[in-house]
C-alpha cells in the first residue's frame, strides 16, 4: 500500500491522493466496494438529449429534432440502443404524438408535424430508450415546448396570485441537536421557478435566529446550531406577501457533515456526530457509478475530518457519503467539478444584418482550446428571436453534466456552466444542496440483489412484445411458439417462445413507416391461443408536469402575426413539409440475409398451378402429397439428401402453416421464391431452411389468414422528412410573388465537421424581418459536449 499525507485538526485528518482502498478492513470493502462495483457492473445506464430547433410552436408547424443518446457514466456516444422513443405528452401525462427514432452510434433525429386539434398550452417533450424503461421515468429526458392554437382559446391570461413556497435541505441531510447545520433553501413560484425574499428562521418563541437572502435562482444556505425539545420555522416575505414553513425535525442523535473548499485543489469533509458511542466513520467516494476511494477515520471527540484532492474527482457530480461504523449510510454531499475539456464550437458569420431572400454563409469549427476536433456528430438550427421564442436550454453540456444526474428542473443549467466566477462557484455549490442525486439508493445496492430487467436493449432492431393467452381460460400459456411478421415487399419476421408469464419477445429488424404487424401461433397444431401486443411506449411518467401557460396581452399583436405567417406557408408549402425518404444507411433485405438460391418466376416458363412451379423449377424443394395435404422438404446443402424437418414457408413474411394454401395460390401473383437451404435460427424456434414467397405488390397475393391471427395497425421508425429550404440565387425565384413567412430558416440534425474539424453551411433568410439565432449543438465520439449561439438580423424592407 502506498504511503498517504496524513495530519490532524480537531481529529485526524486523511488527505486522499491515490484512487484505491486506503485505511479500510476487507469486511468493508467487501461489504460496501464490492456491492458498489457489482452493482455498477450490472445496472448499465443510458441518458438521452434531444435538441429541437425551437420551443415555440404555432399548430401546423413541424418540431424538428436530433436525438443524442449516450452512456450514464462517460457521457460517451451509445451504440447499445439502436431506436429512441420521443413523444409530446399534455400537462395530465396523456400522448399526443409518437415516434420511434432510428438510432446510429447514439445519434439520430425525426420530426412531428403538429396537428390542429392540439389545444393551446405547454407541452412535455420526452425521450427514452427501450433499456431505460428499467428506471423511474424521473430519468427520461423532458423538456417544455409551447404550442398555441389560434382557432381555440390562445391562452392569454390576466396575471393570478402566485403560489410562493420555499423548501429546506440540511448539508448532509439532517439537523442534529447540538450539532452545528449548514441549511439549503430553494424559494420558487407556482411554476417553480426560483424568486427573491428575505427569510427569518425563527424558534417556538418566535425569536429571530437567522436572517438569510436567497442568490441566484431562489437559492441559498444558512447557519444554525439547532437544540433539542426545540421546533423551528422560517417566515418569508415576498413583496408584500408572507409565507411560513416549519423546518425539517431535529434528532436526537446523529450525524452531520460540512464540505469546505481549503484551497483551489483540496476539500475538506467535517463529519461530526453526537452518539456517544460511536468510533469510526467512512468516507465513500464515486463519480456516476465510478467508485474513487472508501476511506476509514476514527472519531475523536465526535469528529472526524478528511481531505480529498480534487485530482481524484471526475468532471461533473461527485458523491460523497459518509457510513457509519456498521457501513450504514448516514450522510450524502454531492460535490460539481468543473470541466477542464469541452466541446468548443464557432460559428464564423460573415456580417450581422442580412436583408431579406439573402445567402447566409457560415463555418462551423469544433475544436478543443486550440486542436480542431474532427469527425463531430452535430444539429444546428437558425430560428427567429422574439417574446415568443427565447434561447432554448439546457444545452447538450450542461444537460450531461448536471440536469441528467439531479432531481427535479434546474433553472438556467447553462448559467452554471456558462459563467465561471465567485457568484457562480457559490451557486452551483447551493445547487449541489437542493437537488439529490437521482441515479440510484444506497438499499438496493447493499441489499446486493440481483437485478431483473423487464425491458431489454434494442440492439440491433425493434423488440416488440406481447402476450400469450389460453382462449379457454384467459390464463396466460407457458411455452407456446408464436410467430410476428411485418408483411410486405420488404417483409420482416421473427419468432418467440412465451414464458411462464405467456410473456413474448420478438427481435424484429428495423423497419420504416406505418405498417400491419400479424401475430400468430401455428393453428394447424393447436388454435386455442390469444396474441395480445404491447404499446412500445412507456406507461410510466415523472411528476414534473409543464407550467401553466398564461401569454401576456401585449404579445397578442405578435402572435397573430405568427398565425397569419403559419397560414401562408402552409397555404403555399404544404406539399413540401411531407416528403420524407429512408435513411441512407436503411437495410431493407430480408431478415434472412442473401438467399442460396432465388427464382424470379417471369424468367421461366409460366405455369398455371403453382404445384407445376415447385416440381418443374425449385430443384432444392421435395415435393410430396400424404392424404389430403402437401408437405416440402428442403434439400440439405451439397446433398442429395433431404431435411427431415419441415421448412418455414412465407408469404411475404408471413408463415403459411397449411402448404395447400400455397398450392391454392395463383402463380401469376408471385414474383419471386427464396430458398434457404440450411437450419435457420429465429430466437429459439429452429427450422429446416426457409421457402420463402414474394408476391409483386406484397399483399400476400390474395392469401387468407387464419381467422385467430392478430393483424394490428403498428408504427415502425420514422421516415426522414426532408426540411425545406427555398433557393433565391436566380433573380425569377428572387422576385417571386410568393410570400416566404419562415421563422425556422435552416434544421440540419446530421452535421459532421471533416478532418479539419470545419463543415460549411449556407441557407437563404425569408421575407420575416428580426432577430435571428444560429444554436449549434454536438457532441464527440470522446464524450466531448458543447454549444454555441450566435445571433444575426434580418432588415426590414
Amino acid at each position: 500500500m502506498k504511503a498517504i499525507r496524513m495530519t490532524r485538526e480537531k481529529g485526524a485528518i486523511f488527505f486522499l491522493t491515490i484512487l484505491f482502498h486506503v485505511g479500510v478492513t476487507a469486511q468493508t470493502v467487501d461489504s460496501v466496494v464490492h456491492k458498489f462495483d457489482r452493482y455498477s457492473a450490472q445496472h448499465l445506464q443510458e441518458k438521452v438529449f434531444v435538441h429541437t430547433d425551437k420551443s415555440f410552436y404555432l399548430v401546423g408547424e413541424v418540431v424538428w429534432f436530433k436525438v443524442y443518446v449516450t452512456d450514464a457514466v462517460f457521457n460517451k456516444p451509445s451504440d447499445i440502443s439502436k431506436i429512441s422513443y420521443v413523444e409530446i405528452l399534455t400537462k395530465d401525462s396523456k400522448p399526443v404524438l409518437q415516434g420511434k427514432i432510428d438510432m446510429n452510434y447514439g445519434s439520430g433525429n425525426g420530426s412531428f408535424m403538429l396537428p390542429s386539434f392540439l389545444a393551446t398550452g405547454n407541452y412535455t417533450l420526452r425521450a427514452y430508450t427501450n433499456w431505460m424503461r428499467n428506471i423511474p421515468a424521473e430519468y427520461y429526458f423532458e423538456k417544455s415546448i409551447t404550442i398555441v392554437n389560434s382557432l381555440k382559446n390562445a391562452g392569454f391570461a390576466a396575471s393570478n396570485t402566485p403560489a410562493l413556497n420555499i423548501s429546506f435541505f440540511p448539508e448532509g441531510g439532517q439537523m442534529v441537536n447540538g450539532l452545528p447545520t449548514v441549511v439549503a433553501f430553494r424559494m420558487t413560484n407556482e411554476n417553480g421557478a426560483g424568486i427573491n425574499g428575505i427569510g427569518y428562521l425563527l424558534n417556538q418563541n418566535n425569536d429571530t435566529l437567522v436572517r438569510f437572502l436567497p442568490g441566484h435562482f431562489g437559492i441559498g444556505k444558512f447557519s444554525f446550531t439547532p437544540k433539542k425539545g426545540n421546533q423551528y420555522k422560517a417566515l418569508v416575505r415576498f413583496g408584500d406577501k408572507m409565507v411560513i414553513r416549519q423546518l425539517p425535525a431535529v434528532l436526537d442523535e446523529g450525524y452531520v457533515m460540512k464540505l469546505s473548499e481549503v484551497d483551489t485543489t483540496r476539500l475538506k469533509i467535517s463529519v461530526n456526530s453526537n452518539i456517544p458511542s460511536n468510533n469510526s466513520a467512512y468516507l465513500f467516494v464515486h463519480t456516476r457509478n465510478r467508485f474513487k476511494a472508501m476511506v476509514q477515520q476514527k472519531m475523536v471527540n465526535g469528529e472526524a475530518s478528511f481531505m480529498v484532492d480534487k485530482k481524484m474527482l471526475d468532471h461533473g457530480i461527485n458523491h460523497l457519503t459518509v457510513f457509519n461504523r456498521d457501513r450504514q449510510p448516514v450522510c450524502e454531499r454531492l460535490y460539481f467539478k468543473r470541466p477542464s475539456k469541452k466541446l468548443d464550437i464557432d460559428i464564423g458569420v460573415k456580417q450581422t444584418s442580412f436583408p431579406q431572400r439573402t445567402k447566409v454563409d457560415l463555418e462551423v469549427i469544433t475544436h478543443q482550446q486550440q486542436a480542431n476536433i474532427p469527425d463531430a456528430d452535430l444539429s444546428v438550427s437558425a430560428f427567429l428571436l422574439d417574446s415568443l421564442q427565447r434561447i432554448d436550454e439546457p444545452g447538450i453540456l450542461s444537460y450531461l453534466l448536471l440536469t441528467s444526474d439531479l432531481a427535479g428542473s434546474i433553472e438556467s443549467a447553462d448559467w452554471y456552466l456558462n459563467n465561471n466566477n465567485p457568484e457562480s462557484e457559490a451557486g452551483i455549490d447551493n445547487l449541489m444542496l437542493t437537488h439529490g442525486w437521482r441515479r440510484f439508493k444506497w438499499e438496493e445496492i447493499l441489499q446486493d440483489q440481483k437485478p431483473y430487467f423487464e425491458f431489454l436493449p434494442e440492439l440491433e432492431g425493434t423488440v416488440v412484445t406481447g402476450k400469450v393467452l389460453d382462449k379457454r381460460t384467459g390464463s396466460p400459456a407457458n411455452n407456446i411458439t408464436a410467430f410476428l411478421s411485418v408483411p410486405g415487399q420488404n417483409f420482416q419476421f421473427a419468432s418467440a417462445v412465451s414464458n411462464s408469464k405467456g410473456e413474448l419477445l420478438f427481435n424484429v429488424r428495423k423497419f420504416y413507416g406505418s405498417n400491419e404487424l400479424i401475430a400468430q401461433t401455428n393453428y394447424m397444431e393447436d388454435s386455442n391461443y390469444r396474441i395480445d401486443l404491447m404499446s412500445p411506449f412507456s406507461d410510466k411518467f415523472s411528476n414534473h408536469p409543464p407550467s401553466q401557460l398564461a401569454l401576456a396581452s401585449k404579445w397578442k399583436e405578435q402572435l397573430q402575426n405568427r398565425n397569419l405567417n403559419a397560414q401562408v406557408e402552409n397555404a403555399y408549402l404544404k406539399q413540401v413539409k411531407q416528403q420524407f425518404s429512408l435513411p441512407v444507411d436503411a437495410d431493407t433485405s430480408h431478415f434472412y440475409g442473401k438467399p442460396d438460391k432465388r427464382y424470379y418466376l417471369d424468367d421461366y416458363t409460366r405455369f398455371t398451378t403453382m404445384e407445376e412451379v415447385m416440381r418443374e423449377f425449385v430443384a432444392e424443394v421435395r415435393v410430396r402429397r400424404q392424404s389430403a395435404f402437401y408437405n416440402f422438404k428442403v434439400k440439405r446443402p451439397n446433398s442429395l439428401s433431404f431435411f427431415d424437418s419441415d421448412p418455414l414457408v412465407l408469404l411475404d413474411g408471413v408463415p403459411v402453416f397449411n402448404v395447400n394454401k400455397i398450392m391454392e395460390t395463383d402463380p401469376l401473383k408471385i414474383k419471386k421464391i427464396d430458398i434457404i437451404n440450411h437450419k435457420y435460427y429465429s430466437g429459439s424456434h429452429v427450422t429446416d431452411g426457409i421457402i420463402s414467397y414474394s408476391s409483386y405488390d406484397g399483399d400476400l397475393g390474395g392469401y387468407k389468414l387464419d381467422p385467430n391471427s392478430l393483424i394490428v395497425e403498428y408504427e415502425g421508425l420514422q421516415r426522414e422528412r426532408e426540411f425545406y429550404s427555398p433557393d433565391y440565387t436566380t433573380p425569377e425565384k428572387l422576385n417571386s410573388r410568393i410570400p416566404d413567412f419562415r421563422n425556422v430558416l435552416y434544421w440540419s440534425p446530421t452535421v459532421k465537421t471533416n478532418e479539419t474539424g470545419r463543415h460549411n453551411i449556407s441557407f437563404f433568410t425569408s421575407d420575416v424581418p428580426g432577430k435571428y439565432a444560429i444554436l449549434v449543438q454536438g457532441i464527440t465520439r470522446e464524450g466531448l459536449a458543447g454549444s454555441k449561439i450566435v445571433t444575426f438580423d434580418i432588415e426590414d424592407k
